[in-house]
Protein backbone atom coordinates (compact mmCIF):
# COMPACT_ATOMS: atom_id res chain seq x y z
CA UNK A 1 0.00 0.00 0.00
CA UNK A 2 -0.22 2.84 -1.55
CA UNK A 3 -1.14 0.99 -4.72
CA UNK A 4 0.73 2.08 -7.99
CA UNK A 5 0.30 4.59 -9.83
CA UNK A 6 -1.89 4.45 -13.51
CA UNK A 7 0.20 3.61 -16.17
CA UNK A 8 -0.55 6.00 -19.51
CA UNK A 9 -1.66 3.65 -21.24
CA UNK A 10 -4.68 2.32 -18.28
CA UNK A 11 -5.20 6.07 -18.06
CA UNK A 12 -6.65 6.83 -21.42
CA UNK A 13 -8.62 3.22 -21.43
CA UNK A 14 -10.26 4.49 -18.71
CA UNK A 15 -10.87 7.85 -20.04
CA UNK A 16 -11.92 6.76 -23.34
CA UNK A 17 -14.62 4.58 -21.72
CA UNK A 18 -15.94 6.99 -19.73
CA UNK A 19 -16.64 8.96 -23.33
CA UNK A 20 -18.07 6.52 -24.97
CA UNK A 21 -20.05 5.98 -21.87
CA UNK A 22 -21.64 9.95 -21.30
CA UNK A 23 -21.75 10.47 -25.23
CA UNK A 24 -25.08 12.13 -25.53
CA UNK A 25 -26.59 9.45 -28.03
CA UNK A 26 -26.37 7.16 -24.54
CA UNK A 27 -28.87 9.79 -22.68
CA UNK A 28 -30.68 11.37 -25.78
CA UNK A 29 -34.60 10.51 -26.28
CA UNK A 30 -37.09 11.32 -28.91
CA UNK A 31 -40.67 10.57 -29.58
CA UNK A 32 -41.83 7.17 -30.84
CA UNK A 33 -43.89 7.90 -34.41
CA UNK A 34 -46.11 5.23 -33.46
CA UNK A 35 -46.74 5.34 -29.57
CA UNK A 36 -44.98 8.99 -28.69
CA UNK A 37 -43.49 7.19 -25.88
CA UNK A 38 -40.02 9.17 -25.41
CA UNK A 39 -37.52 6.03 -26.44
CA UNK A 40 -33.71 6.24 -26.05
CA UNK A 41 -32.70 7.34 -29.58
CA UNK A 42 -30.33 4.29 -29.59
CA UNK A 43 -33.85 1.85 -30.03
CA UNK A 44 -35.78 3.87 -32.44
CA UNK A 45 -35.62 2.72 -36.00
CA UNK A 46 -36.67 5.22 -39.49
CA UNK A 47 -40.06 5.01 -40.61
CA UNK A 48 -38.79 4.39 -43.73
CA UNK A 49 -37.32 1.20 -42.39
CA UNK A 50 -40.78 -0.23 -41.22
CA UNK A 51 -43.50 -2.36 -43.43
Amino acid sequence: FPPRPLSDREVHKILTRYCETVRPQNFMEKGCAVCGRLTSIKQLSPLSSLK
